[in-house]
Formats: structure tokens, sequence, C-alpha cells
């Protein structure tokens, strides 16, 4: 039986049934086991492509001196953890391929993403098209976006949906720090009940969020059940668009749902253009700050 990483302060014992493999960049082999340190294995890759489907699988990443220059891809493989092992109080493995998507999780429920650092040069950072996911101290830095959820075209059962970002950073995109949108046809599905809470936004040329319809999405609804809250955005400056959530047709705008709610915007005086979530009764914006205090929500609010 293991201990959860946070279970001790809150007097809890989590069994993990799943098996664990490590990767060392600087020591490892990928033709080894990769079942302790000694025996660890070079690649991230390598270790996800030992792991079982729902056996609750844990790959730990040992910081190296390089990144890992990989595009990592789990596929159809449920409840697989990729964890990183700092060697300090703050060093978090870097995933940097030298092009594309740095890590995509595809047809695999229950992902889980601790303390890594995903870079892509050319493309997202990371993609998922999965239920279920969750990421904890992550940062995504993509030249396009950061992170997309954007369900899968074919299985309406990955949608993208149920997750959960905590303590997580969404720095330096070239477009948005996350992006939301539909599925393509035929699904055309949008994400259901995701949560960023402590999340941090900063230096991102597009909105720090983005509602986005698919190129042959339809549905009703690009985001449902989505909460916002104890969330940073540090930019300032009125050209800068913290939220820009009010794509669709009109079926979507009525469909979509967000509680923005407990988080700090670190510009004066927040006007609509700045977090632009019009014409959607069910989006909320309460409870907010900006440099000058309290945000009036009725000015967001439909």
């Amino acid at each position: 039986m293991a201990i959860i990483e946070g279970a001790v302060e809150r007097g809890q014992l989590v069994e993990n049934p799943g098996v664990e493999f490590h990767v060392d960049g600087d020591n490892g082999v990928d033709s080894r086991s990769g079942s302790s340190w000694p025996r660890a294995m070079a690649t991230i890759q390598a270790a996800v492509d030992k792991c079982v489907s729902g056996r609750h699988d844990r790959v730990y990443v040992k910081t190296a001196a390089s990144a890992y220059d990989e595009n990592v891809v789990v596929t159809s493989k449920d409840y697989v953890s990729i964890i990183g092992v700092g060697n300090s109080a703050w060093g978090r493995p870097d995933i940097h391929p030298a092009s594309g998507v740095g890590l995509a999780v595809s047809l695999s429920q229950g992902f889980h993403g601790e303390r890594i650092y995903v870079f892509s040069d050319d493309d997202d950072a990371m993609t998922i098209d999965s239920e279920g996911w969750q990421l904890q101290d992550v940062k995504c830095q993509g030249a396009s976006d950061g992170l997309l959820l954007k369900g899968n075209a074919d299985d309406d059962s990955y949608g993208a949906g149920q997750g959960l970002a905590i303590r997580s950073m969404f720095e330096a995109c070239g477009a948005a720090g996350v992006r939301m949108e539909h599925a393509e046809a035929p699904s055309g599905i949008g994400a259901w009940g995701n949560r960023f809470t402590e999340c941090g936004f900063r230096d991102n040329t597009g909105a720090d969020f983005l509602s986005a319809v698919g190129a042959t999405g339809g549905g009703a609804g690009i985001f449902l059940a989505l909460g916002i809250d104890r969330c940073r955005f540090y930019d300032v400056g009125a050209a800068h668009v913290y939220m820009d959530m009010d794509q669709g047709v009109g079926a979507d705008l009525a469909a979509n749902q967000a509680l923005i709610t407990g988080s700090w915007f670190a510009d004066e005086a927040i006007v609509a253009a700045q977090i632009a979530v019009g014409g959607q009764p069910n989006v909320v914006v309460a409870g907010n700050y900006d440099s000058a205090g309290l945000i009036n929500g009725a000015a967001f609010n439909d």
C-alpha cells in the first residue's frame, strides 16, 4: 500500500494497485524494466508504453540535465499517471520536443499529470480529449495553446470533461493559455464539468481562456458546468483579454455554463472586452477582484 502525497495531512491511506515505472533521462536505458531507479528507462514514452490500461500505473520521471525531447502520447490507456520527481523543491522535468505537441492524451480516461513542465515550440503544449483528467503543479507553454481541451470526434464518451487543473501555470503561449473547443463532427460535443482552481496565467499572446467552435463541430455548448476559481491573471493593460468565451451560435451561448469566482486580475477597472462572456445567461462572474478592488459582476452577467 502506498501513501499518496497530500493524503497524510487528511489522515488517509490510499491503496495504489498499479505498477510503478521509473524514468531517468541522465542514466536510464529504455531496454530496462523501469521497476526501480537503478533499472530506470531513458524516455517517458518507453515507460508509458509499458503501462496497462485500467491498472492505475504510474510513471515517475526524474528531472534531468536536459529536457526530455519527446512527443509523449498516451493513447487508449486509462488511469495512467506521469509524475515529476524534482531535484529540489521547485524542480520539474521538462517535456520539450523538437517539434509538435509535447503531451497528447487521447482515448485515455483518468489521466493524471503532476509536477511536469510541457513545452512546444511550434504547436500546442498539451492536448486532452479524455474524461476525468487531472493536472497538478503542471506548467504548459506552447507556441499555439498551452492546453487544448477538445473531445474526440468519433466517441462522445471522450469529451475532455470532468477534469481538474490545480496549482498549474499557463504561460507565454502563442495563442490561448487554455482553449476549449467543440469536438469535430460527427460528435461535436463540448466539455462538461471541468474546473480550474489556484492556477496562474501570464504572458499569453491571445486570451488566457478561449472558447472556440470546432471546424466541423456543432452541438449545444462548448463548455458546460465550468468552474474557474481562485486563479491569478497577471497581465496588465486594457488590450489584454483574460477570457474570450462568447464564441458559437445561439445554441452554444444559451447552453454554456460557468461560474467564475474568487479570482484576481492584475489590471485596474476591468472592462467587458477583457472578460468577454456576454450573451450567456448561465455564465456568472461573481466575487472577483482587480487591482482596484471588487469587480462588479453586473457588467458581465447576462
